[in-house]
């Protein structure tokens, strides 16, 4: 997974977003919306692959300080503990549209996607990349738009997310 982030200004790179919820043209999927997290401003855009799979490290509390709004932090985490995490390996490895940056998201990150993009996921039980207990993690019910824990060893849908810090 490339630890960087890509930096957009939409005037000096003509990055002009689409409307939310369509497809956003080179950027690897779809437009969700925009966030902060923390000072940053992102823009969040979400893969039209769904992926599947256990949370993994199930018994371990993975080191760390998790983010309720950065999963890409989170998912670099997640692959330090278990580099052989099958879920976070599919989704990190996912390639569109040139860009190999995807991660899964964090319960923020899902929250934005249940609101903005909801008819674009399976109504399903969709793991999130934030850590709650050595074995439990979050994930976002897309039916509803509660957010729960399960054990890790649960397997479940899951989506992969790219962001774009804003300048």
């Amino acid at each position: 997974m490339q630890n960087n982030q890509e930096k957009v200004s939409a005037e000096k790179n003509n990055l002009t977003p689409p409307r939310i919820g369509t497809y956003w043209p080179g950027q690897g999927g779809i437009y969700i919306g925009q966030m902060l997290d923390g000072e940053t401003q992102i823009a969040l855009i979400m893969a039209t692959k769904p992926f599947e799979g256990e949370w993994g490290n199930y018994g371990e509390t993975i080191p760390g300080e998790f983010s309720f709004s950065n999963g890409q932090h989170n998912s670099q985490l997640i692959l330090a503990a278990e580099p052989e995490n099958q879920l976070l390996l599919d989704i990190t490895k996912h390639e569109a549209d040139g860009h190999t940056d995807f991660y899964l998201p964090a319960n923020f990150e899902q929250n934005l996607i249940c609101a903005n993009a909801q008819a674009h996921v399976e109504k399903v039980w969709h793991w999130s990349s934030t850590q709650y207990s050595a074995i439990t993690a979050w994930f976002q019910d897309f039916e509803y738009g509660g957010q729960l824990i399960d054990s890790k060893g649960c397997r479940y849908a899951a989506r992969a997310v790219r962001r774009l810090i804003i300048e």
